[in-house]
């Protein structure tokens, strides 16, 4: 990371709102789909942003905005069209239109982390590290307080697959951010260790497969342990190990985890039918515009009354091709200036993806902001570098006519 730049002025309010953003994020207090407390904090940073500033200085972040808001508005024009055309009664949660408010809501949130990081510069990213990072430690002393009970859990999430999900976002954000500051070696070890700790109890099989794709990848690409963190991972473990050797919960953890994954393939949903990818095979009109999302009723799949369990899923079949190639411009646009290595750490959300539908989560679209924000600062000092080299070039050359 080049020299922190000098930073705007801004609320520590407004710092303390964006950590809390990431305290919050895994208690659920009502059901899933609905606003849940690190919502309202994130609405207020709309509020604040939509009154202070409205326009982006760069015109690279205009470009995303952009692209962002293109995917957007085919998203939301097409649930609102095909609300007049599917029985609403029918609807078990809520109306057609109303999935277009997630695509909405973390539109909004994107554009408050690029303008908090155009506010705090540098510091953006060591403050997000370690929010991102007391919110996983959070999670783990919780868990010992007597919530988890032991099995699959979800602590404050409504189902286990929630807590794995924020598990491998979290992990996956705190490590991509680590890269690029330098963090606490206790902590960032404390961390790590968590993220696997929380994925573990959640017992989720896409979660834990994207944890191992994503601790192989960090430890090749970033040399994740050198040798003073090797010390104090090793001192850690160790102790964990001599602390809850007699205990029943390590036994059930690894027992549960060892049983769960033994078992991979045998049950019903892990087919691609009972994921709902039959749908697409059986109903692939609808991939022409997309079949928006709600309606499940339509649909001839084994998967009855339920939305697609993909991301990749959803995005081809809700939204077509069209909404398919105004997304991938948008991630076009995120991943400009990265390196292959870098593209990777994409691929364990993207597992986990396969098997889950993940966009409604804010915290995957906020990942996405922060790799974004690095590859922007990125191409920002690129410029500085050679806008500097040419005032020194054309200086030299004005010394020399002289």
């Amino acid at each position: 990371m080049r020299t922190l730049q000098k930073p705007q002025k801004i609320s520590k309010g407004i710092l303390f709102i964006w950590g809390g953003f990431f305290i919050l994020f895994p208690f659920y207090v009502i059901g899933s789909g609905l606003p849940q407390p690190a919502d309202w904090l994130m609405v207020i940073l709309f509020a604040y942003f939509f009154f202070t500033e409205k326009v982006f200085p760069f015109k690279d972040q205009v470009e995303l905005v952009r692209k962002h808001r293109n995917f957007v508005i085919y998203v939301a024009v097409l649930n609102t069209i095909w609300y007049f055309f599917i029985d609403q009664s029918l609807e078990k949660r809520f109306p057609t239109f109303v999935h277009s408010l997630f695509y909405i809501y973390n539109f909004f949130a994107v554009m408050a982390a690029i303008r908090i990081y155009n506010k705090i510069k540098d510091r953006f990213f060591v403050f997000t590290a370690y929010a991102v990072g007391c919110s996983i430690l959070l999670q783990v002393a919780i868990s010992f307080s007597g919530i988890y009970s032991g099995g699959r859990d979800a602590l404050f999430f409504n189902n286990p697959n929630q807590l794995g999900y924020y598990a491998l976002l979290s992990g996956s954000l705190f490590i991509y951010l680590s890269k690029y500051v330098k963090l606490n070696t206790f902590f960032q070890v404390g961390v790590l260790l968590a993220f696997v700790y929380i994925t573990l109890i959640s017992a989720s099989k896409a979660a834990f497969a994207g944890a191992i794709i994503l601790t192989a990848l960090a430890t090749i690409n970033q040399g994740l342990l050198n040798l003073k963190q090797f010390i104090v991972i090793g001192l850690a473990a160790g102790m964990a190990f001599f602390i809850f050797n007699k205990s029943d919960r390590v036994q059930d953890i690894f027992e549960y985890t060892v049983n769960r994954f033994s078992d991979i393939g045998s049950d019903g949903d892990d087919s691609y039918e009972g994921r709902g990818y039959d749908r697409i095979i059986n109903d692939p009109e609808y991939m022409i515009i997309g079949a928006g999302e709600g309606g499940y009723h339509r649909f001839d799949s084994l998967l009855m009354g339920g939305e697609i369990h993909s991301t990749f899923g959803t995005l081809i079949f809700s939204y077509g091709i069209p909404g398919t190639i105004l997304f991938f411009i948008f991630v076009f646009h995120v991943f400009r200036s990265s390196s292959v290595m870098e593209l990777m750490y994409i691929v364990p959300v993207a597992a986990y993806s396969v098997t889950h539908q993940g966009f409604r989560s804010t915290l995957f679209w906020v990942f996405f902001a922060c790799i974004y924000i690095i590859n922007f600062e990125k191409r920002k000092a690129k410029a500085e570098l050679k806008y500097k080299q040419y005032m020194w070039m054309k200086k030299k050359q004005e010394m020399k006519s002289k």
